[in-house]
């Protein structure tokens, strides 16, 4: 079974401060972070799952923006129950 997906996830840390630097302003403590993920979980069996997607990681501070492909495998262990 294929089950996409759409995720947006936010970061953000209060303990920031700014100050000035040289005609700058600079921000310290700072961790905004806005993510948005797009991919697929394709089931193999029930116990196997492969997800493939994509991330775009939207930096709200001076760091540069980046995109990251997400590869994964999952394997689920199940106990034997008896009745």
């Amino acid at each position: 079974m294929i089950k996409p997906y759409l995720s947006v996830e936010s970061f953000y840390r209060s303990n920031q401060y700014v100050f000035a630097m040289d005609d700058e302003l600079m921000t310290v403590g700072m961790m905004n972070e806005i993510r948005y993920e797009i991919g697929t979980d394709l089931d193999l069996n029930k116990f196997n799952t492969f997800t493939l997607g994509l991330m775009y990681r939207d930096f709200k501070t001076a760091r540069q923006n980046n995109m990251i492909l997400n590869v994964a495998y999952a394997h689920t262990f199940h106990k034997n129950k008896k009745k």
